[in-house]
């Protein structure tokens, strides 16, 4: 329950928390302006439009909006400063960051990335544009971490004509989502922020280049994966096989030895012999307790049609809906499953983050 006492240091504790970035920006007005702003977001405004958040504040919305589209500030280094305060005040080795990404939706083709595509928040393919977003889930706490611009590959990373009249540097080139997730994460770490897993809804997880990637930086991943995916419970054996060119010449490449099994998709594991299957209470809802039943098993994904890495394939089926999700993670030691159960279904943070 808060009280009123907790309420009437609301503001100066907002002040004393926006007085960290001042250095940031670079005069004082524009200091002021980020303090209304904020206050605004966070404030009882149903909808939260600039106009409404100066007017409700007593400023011009001009200014407000001028501020917002036209001042400079140094953005870097307002993104290094919060991953500065959750290195300092709330990360810890057992955090997780949590890929995802969202939409805003847009009218008209200036806006910087806007195109025709799926829009998280509207649900279905529209003029938006769209964020990389990565969140930060510890004991708690949670907070979207770092984010960064998604560009089209087939509009943004072309049109020089519409690059240059948006002022787009030749430097910003087209990243596909998942190597914008995993640069977010190794600019965290590099910043200092502790942190032992990644998750990921499936867009990421199908992506053995995403997988690979946040286990090279040493932490642990669990993503979600399709449906689709391919892979072996059993390593099969690899061989050299010849392939002869044009020229002459005899290429060897790896491939999967005659008489090996064949690749199975992970949806028809559930069925499989052997599986022991537990009932783990995941998380408790407004609608009551959530139950899965859980298997796992050893697994090698396919990766151009050879087998990756040893990984853990985990099936869970929700006992009353009879959903099933499908997740692979790098933890093959003894973590316990419960514990890869909770960083998978940490995903509903960076949903809400981004809600809020």
């Amino acid at each position: 329950m808060v009280s009123v006492s907790d309420v009437a240091t609301l503001k100066t504790s907002l002040n004393e928390y926006l007085d960290d970035f001042a250095d940031c920006i670079k005069t004082i007005p524009s200091q002021r302006h980020l303090n209304t702003y904020v206050s605004g977001q966070i404030g009882p405004l149903e909808r939260k439009t600039v106009e409404g958040i100066a007017l409700e504040a007593r400023e011009a919305p001009r200014t407000l909006q001028e501020f917002l589209g036209m001042h400079r500030w140094d953005e870097d280094a307002l993104a290094a400063r919060v991953r500065q305060r959750v290195r300092d005040k709330h990360s810890d080795v057992s955090g997780v960051g949590i890929a995802d990404e969202t939409g805003c939706p847009k009218s008209g083709g200036g806006t910087v990335g806007v195109q025709s595509q799926y829009c998280g928040r509207t649900g279905k393919i529209d003029n938006c544009v769209v964020t990389v977003g990565l969140g930060y889930v510890q004991s708690g706490f949670y907070c979207l971490l770092d984010t960064d611009l998604f560009l089209p590959e087939h509009t943004w990373a072309t049109d020089k004509e519409l690059r240059e009249k948006a002022g787009v540097p030749d430097s910003v080139q087209y990243r596909p989502k998942w190597v914008i997730a995993c640069e977010l994460v190794e600019r965290s770490i590099a910043a200092g922020v502790k942190m032992g897993w990644v998750t990921a809804d499936e867009l990421y997880g199908r992506c053995a280049g995403f997988r690979n990637r946040i286990a090279s930086t040493g932490l642990k991943y669990v993503v979600e994966v399709p449906t689709s995916l391919f892979g072996w419970t059993v390593c099969p054996k690899v061989e050299s096989a010849g392939t002869a060119t044009e020229t002459g010449r005899t290429l060897m490449s790896p491939r999967v030895s005659p008489g090996e099994q064949e690749a199975r998709r992970v949806d028809d594991m559930w069925t499989s012999v052997g599986l022991t299957r537990t009932l783990y209470r995941v998380k408790d809802t407004t609608k009551g307790p959530q139950v899965w039943e859980v298997c796992s098993t050893r697994f090698y994904a396919r990766e151009n049609d050879l087998p990756g890495p040893e990984q853990l394939l985990i099936i869970a089926k929700n006992v009353v809906t009879g959903e099933v999700k499908y997740f692979l993670s790098s933890a093959v030691d003894e973590t316990p499953l419960g514990t890869i159960l909770y960083v998978a279904f940490t995903r509903w943070y960076i949903e809400k983050t981004f809600k809020e």
